[in-house]
C-alpha cells in the first residue's frame, strides 16, 4: 500500500545497473571461457570434448535446483489461490450481495423516516436498515454484561452490535430460536439477540427468555442467532449480543434486488442530495468491502504467479540447454541406434529419461517442504482449505509437462537427424 518514488534518470541508478549489468555478464561468460581455454587443442580440432567428472554434477544440480525453486512457487501459487477461492465461496452466514452502505451524517439522522420512506418506494430496493456498523467488522465489545449464574469475578468481553429494526432481515441472518427485534414490542430497546457462541460463553441451557443486564439496564434475550462470521476468517467465531438502537446508528444499509444496480444507485443518490444537500454520497459495497479484507492474500498469489512464471522461465532456460549440450554429445550414438533399427519413441524416451528424472528429484525435494511451509502459512487462518495431495499432484505433472516441452525441440531435431550425416565423418 506504499507509494514509492523512484527517479529512473538518476545517475547513480543508471550507473549501478549498467555496472550491474557489466559485472554479471563478466561474471556469466567467465566459466566457459576459462573452460574453453583448457581444452587440448588437438581434441578440440578433433570434436572429441570430453567434460570433466564434476561438471556434469553441476549442470545437474543447477537444473535440480531451478526446478526445486519452479515446484516451490507452483505449489505456493496454486495454495495462494486455493485460500482465495476458499475466502470468496465460504458460506458467511449472512448475505453480503447487492448491499451498499454509507455513513449516517448530516440530516439523515434526524429524516432517516423520509429516507426510509423515499428509498422503499423504489421496485429494486428490497429492505433499508441501520447499524453501528455492518456484519463484516463489528469491532465494539463490552464486559459489563450479566446474567443468572455468571462468575462475577470471571472478567468476560463480549462483541455488542447496536441495530436498528430490519438489520437481521436484511443481512438474512439465521434466527434458529426466538424472534428478532420489533416495533411491536415496546420493550425491545433493552432485549437482546446472542449467538450460539455467546450461549456457549453464558452456559444457559434455555437462554430464550433469560434476564441479562447490560450498561445498566436490564433486558431479556429475545433471540438466539446462528453464528456467523463477523470477523475475518484469521478468527473463531467470538461471542456476540445484539441490542436494539434505532437512535445513534452510523452506517445505513440498503439492500438491493440487484437486477438494475446502476439505475438503483442512481435513484439512491437522487434521494441522498435532495434531503443531505451539505453532504457528499460516499458509498460502499459490503461485498467489496469483505474482499479488501483479505487484500493481502490476493497480492501474494499475484506475486506467487509472477515469480512462478520468472522461475519456471529459468528453469527452461537451463533444462533447454542441458538438453542442448547432452543432445550433442550422443548425435552418434542415436545414429548408430537409429540404423539397428531402434524406434522413434524408444529414442525419444532414451533422450529425456534423464531429464525426467532430474525433474522428479526436484519435486521429491521440494514437496515436503513447500507442505511445511503452506502448513505454517495457514495456521494463521482459523478456517482454511484442506491441503490435498491432488494439488501437488497438479504441480508435479505441470512441471514435467513443461519440462518435456522444453526438451521436445533438441530430442526431436536429434531424432529425425539423418544417420549417415552424422556418421560420414568418421
Amino acid at each position: 500500500g506504499k507509494v514509492l518514488a523512484v527517479d529512473f534518470f538518476d545517475p547513480k541508478l543508471l550507473l549501478g545497473a549498467v555496472g550491474l549489468s557489466l559485472f554479471m555478464g563478466l561474471l556469466a561468460g567467465s566459466y566457459p571461457a576459462f573452460v574453453l581455454s583448457s581444452l587440448k587443442e588437438t581434441q578440440v580440432l578433433k570434436g572429441i570434448l570430453l567434460p570433466r567428472s564434476h561438471a556434469s554434477s553441476v549442470r545437474k544440480g543447477l537444473v535440480v535446483f531451478q526446478f526445486f525453486m519452479s515446484n516451490v512457487l507452483i505449489l505456493s501459487t496454486f495454495a495462494a489461490y486455493k485460500q482465495i477461492s476458499y475466502i470468496r465461496q465460504k458460506k458467511l452466514g449472512y448475505d453480503k450481495e447487492h448491499i451498499v452502505y454509507f455513513p449516517i451524517e448530516g440530516a439523515i439522522r434526524e429524516k432517516r423516516d423520509l429516507l426510509d420512506e423515499e428509498l422503499l418506494k423504489h421496485p429494486d430496493i428490497v429492505k433499508v436498515t441501520a447499524g453501528w456498523e455492518g456484519p463484516t467488522n463489528v469491532s465494539t465489545s463490552t464486559g459489563g454484561m450479566r446474567w443468572r449464574g455468571k462468575d462475577p469475578d470471571l472478567p468476560t468481553e463480549i462483541n455488542i452490535l447496536g441495530v436498528d429494526y430490519e438489520f437481521i432481515e436484511t443481512f438474512d441472518l439465521e434466527v434458529i430460536e426466538g424472534r428478532s427485534h420489533s416495533p411491536e414490542f415496546s420493550l425491545d430497546s433493552a432485549n437482546v439477540l446472542v449467538n450460539e457462541a455467546a450461549v456457549k460463553l453464558m452456559g444457559l441451557e434455555a437462554p430464550v427468555g433469560e434476564s441479562v443486564y447490560l450498561w445498566g439496564r436490564e433486558g431479556k434475550i429475545i433471540g438466539i442467532l446462528k453464528d456467523f462470521h463477523f470477523s475475518s476468517l484469521y478468527d473463531p467465531i467470538d461471542p456476540l449480543v445484539i441490542r436494539l438502537d434505532a437512535q445513534t446508528p452510523l452506517a445505513y444499509f440498503i439492500k438491493m434486488s440487484g437486477q438494475n444496480s446502476e439505475k438503483t444507485l442512481a435513484y439512491i443518490e437522487k434521494v441522498y442530495g435532495e434531503i443531505n444537500p451539505n453532504f457528499p454520497f460516499t458509498f460502499s459495497f459490503l461485498d467489496e468491502t469483505y474482499q479488501n479484507t483479505y487484500r493481502s492474500e490476493v497480492i501474494i498469489g499475484k506475486l506467487a504467479g509472477i515469480f512462478s512464471l520468472i522461475a519456471i522461465l529459468i528453469s527452461c532456460l537451463g533444462l533447454f540447454a542441458l538438453a542442448a549440450f547432452a543432445s550433442e554429445r550422443r548425435l552418434k550414438e542415436i545414429g548408430i541406434r537409429k540404423i539397428l533399427g531402434a524406434s522413434e519413441s524408444g529414442l525419444a524416451l532414451l533422450l529425456n529419461k534423464e531429464f525426467i528424472l532430474l525433474v522428479f528429484v526436484a519435486f521429491v525435494l521440494a514437496a515436503p517442504l513447500t507442505w511445511y511451509i503452506l502448513s505454517l502459512w495457514l495456521t494463521k487462518y482459523t478456517y482454511h482449505f484442506n491441503m490435498g495431495w491432488e494439488m501437488f499432484l497438479a504441480a508435479g505433472l505441470l512441471t514435467l509437462v513443461i519440462a518435456l516441452l522444453t526438451t521436445s525441440f533438441q530430442t526431436l531435431r536429434v531424432i529425425f537427424t539423418n544417420p549417415i550425416t552424422v556418421l560420414s565423418k568418421e
